[in-house]
């Protein structure tokens, strides 16, 4: 893609970098020195990795309202935790960058560093990896994944999911490289798997990234709040409301024409439920009562065990939910 030339530089120098021809942008390179420093770059940002929460295609389920949530800071304050995906992806970003010294050894492969920004839309990007190939022109990036054979077999037989496509695709724009690779391991039982997907620039693809970080925050400034996505956004909504602030009087929502279908539905729902789990559970009673002192048994096509499992006393700490309960009332 051209949408101007801009001369390729590599991504660890420093400062200000005028790229392009598109309404004179300046792309900020801001050597990371520590994490908290970079944490609180990325809480101004879009940043490349919940690009596809705009566009619904989050790789773990980030929304457009838990991203509206974080920025305006009502998730507890706990930004990025460095939980054990993180860490995961941290230290195979090194095997994967190994891999690729043995997959592509004519690619000359850096880890930057750096944290790139465009201000004037306020999207922002931390590469994995530069590289420069001998076979073509210009610098490229590299985005590193570690998966498990499972999770590839159901989301990458036919290509990178979507999400890391637009995660590597804003990458690319904002570094203004000539290309991009997404670059995997598979992690198996007995072996990991290389997977190297190649992209190129895509000027549509681009245009729509933009636009959509531009009216994210035109939106939050506007004091606009996304629209819910009940399957996705069950633990934003109890963070960012977690406590009940106002006990009396009670809220009105007579004047809600969705709540009456969907408070029937999830009563029918529940009656459901509780027959199913009756029904299981009379089943488990007769299949006990069959094995009764053994503690295994078998037929045809079915195994069954039913053994004494030790089980560690704990303490629960003492905690303050919301808890949601709803019930009809008599005679309405």
């Amino acid at each position: 893609m051209n949408s101007g030339q801009a001369e390729h530089l590599p991504l660890g120098d420093v400062g200000m970098v005028a790229v392009g021809s598109a309404g004179g942008d300046l792309i900020e390179r801001r050597p990371i020195k520590s994490r908290s420093e970079w944490l609180e770059w990325r809480m101004h940002d879009v940043t490349a990795s919940d690009v596809s929460a705009l566009f619904g295609a989050h790789p773990y389920g980030r929304t457009r309202l838990s991203l509206w949530a974080e920025k305006a800071g009502l998730l507890g304050g706990e930004g990025m935790a460095d939980g054990s995906m993180l860490r995961i992806g941290r230290w195979g970003e090194a095997a994967v960058l190994e891999m690729l010294a043995d997959e592509r050894p004519g690619w000359i492969v850096s880890r930057p560093r750096v944290y790139l920004r465009d201000p004037s839309i306020r999207l922002g990007a931390t590469p994995d990896a530069e590289a420069l190939d001998p076979e073509r022109d210009g610098l490229g990036v590299v985005q590193c994944k570690m998966l498990t054979e499972g999770v590839f077999e159901r989301e990458w037989a036919d290509g990178p999911p979507l999400g890391h496509q637009l995660q590597t695709l804003s990458e690319m724009m904002l570094a203004r490289a000539a290309w991009g690779a997404l670059a995997a391991l598979v992690v198996a039982r007995y072996e990991w798997r290389p997977v190297i997907f190649e992209l190129i620039r895509h000027e549509a693809a681009e245009a729509r990234i933009r636009a959509a970080v531009s009216r994210f925050w035109a939106d939050f400034e506007a004091g606009l709040m996304p629209v819910l996505d009940p399957e996705n956004d069950a633990e934003t909504i109890s963070r960012v409301y977690p406590r009940a602030e106002i006990k009396t009087p009670p809220l009105d929502l007579s004047g809600d024409n969705d709540l009456p279908g969907m408070l029937a539905t999830r009563a029918t729902l529940s009656t459901l439920i509780k027959d199913a789990v009756k029904q299981i559970e009379n089943v488990e009673t007769r299949v006990k009562a069959r094995l009764g002192v053994h503690e295994r048994g078998f037929l045809p096509g079915w195994r069954i065990a039913w053994k004494n499992e030790p089980r560690k006393g704990h303490v629960v700490e003492p905690s303050n939910p919301r808890v949601l309960r709803i019930s009809p009332i008599k005679g309405s």
